[in-house]
């Protein structure tokens, strides 16, 4: 891995500045290219760092409260107990990166690529034109995920172990082969989510909405859907065998019945 070059708060400053030049279309601007660079504790409240470049970076514990990141490149970046409550990172590429420890709380991810990334650099102490690879999948365990948006989400094979996604929206998102063991998703709304493979062994899945998902071989051991919204041939699914399943009420229809008729009396 290259090393990476350390930015001060005020040297960070001048290179948001000459990007949000670029971005209005007024000469003398810049794109943020902070690819290799060392950024951690930084503060980036409120920029706008669209279409910047942190790949492979150090970002590590930044404070990037309401942070626009549209389309901004994070591959394979550092992004541990990082604070990005109420960014947008729509259309994100956040391929192999860790976000382990970080607050996304309120954020918005739609159509973010969280897949496996290959980061690859020059490395010289090897001879000329030699280059390293380095294989890692995008990782977003022990995230403040609350009432984050990842619609439509590219997440398969991502880890995301006891992550907090209670009242979050994951509609339509892949997460095909996601580990989700011991995660919170108390009230997510995963409509139409693809959860093939993925691992949600004891995870609290009690309220939320999986009307249309797919889920052929994901593990739901120990997994709590009480409360939970499924199409009604899923609850005959072999993976949900082993979850604690919303109870179904065979006396609804003529208990019903008992109320309307105290009503008409």
């Amino acid at each position: 891995m290259p090393e990476k070059k350390i930015l001060t708060q005020a040297e960070f400053a001048a290179i948001v500045r000459a990007h949000q030049t670029l971005q209005a279309g007024r000469p003398g601007g810049q794109r943020a290219n902070l690819s290799f660079h060392d950024l951690h504790d930084l503060d980036m409240t409120r920029a706008d760092l669209s279409d910047a470049d942190f790949t492979g970076g150090d970002l590590q514990r930044v404070r990037a409260v309401q942070t626009t990141f549209v389309r901004t490149l994070f591959f394979g970046t550092d992004l541990r107990v990082a604070t990005l409550q109420h960014a947008n990172l729509t259309r994100a590429d956040l391929r192999g990166a860790c976000l382990r420890g970080a607050d996304l709380s309120d954020a918005t991810l739609v159509d973010a690529d969280m897949r496996e990334g290959v980061l690859a650099w020059h490395d010289g102490s090897n001879g000329p034109g030699a280059v390293e690879y380095k294989h890692q999948n995008a990782e977003v365990s022990a995230v403040n995920a609350q009432r984050a948006d990842f619609s439509s989400a590219k997440m398969s094979d991502a880890m995301a172990v006891q992550t907090d996604f209670t009242d979050a929206v994951l509609r339509n998102a892949n997460l095909k082969g996601a580990d989700l063991r011991s995660s919170i998703l108390v009230g997510a709304q995963l409509e139409g989510a693809d959860l093939s493979g993925s691992k949600l062994v004891g995870a609290d899945l009690s309220g939320a909405d999986l009307s249309g998902a797919s889920f052929d071989g994901a593990d739901f051991k120990d997994a709590n859907l009480a409360g939970a919204i499924l199409d009604p041939d899923a609850l005959e699914a072999p993976e949900l065998r082993a979850a604690e399943l919303p109870k179904a009420d065979a006396d609804i229809a003529e208990r019903l019945e008992e109320i309307l008729r105290s009503h008409r009396n």
